[in-house]
């Protein structure tokens, strides 16, 4: 038997879980590398509200929304 359970948002619901405070905020877990690089590997529902998107380079999210 093979399960897949497809969670949305799950990474940004984890750090929602762990800080309540944020719950109604824009919400995004992304990576990160040498070069203060990275992109969005997770969002929540506000986060996309503001347009953003996984696979969204970083540089390009702060950008737009500073």
């Amino acid at each position: 038997m093979i399960v897949h359970i497809d969670c949305n948002s799950y990474f940004a619901s984890c750090e929602i879980a762990d800080h309540p405070e944020l719950a109604d905020k824009p919400v995004i877990v992304s990576s990160s590398n040498d070069n203060n690089g990275g992109i969005i590997l997770a969002l929540n529902k506000p986060a996309k509200q503001l347009g953003l998107k996984r696979g969204l380079p970083i540089f390009q999210a702060f950008k737009g929304h500073q």
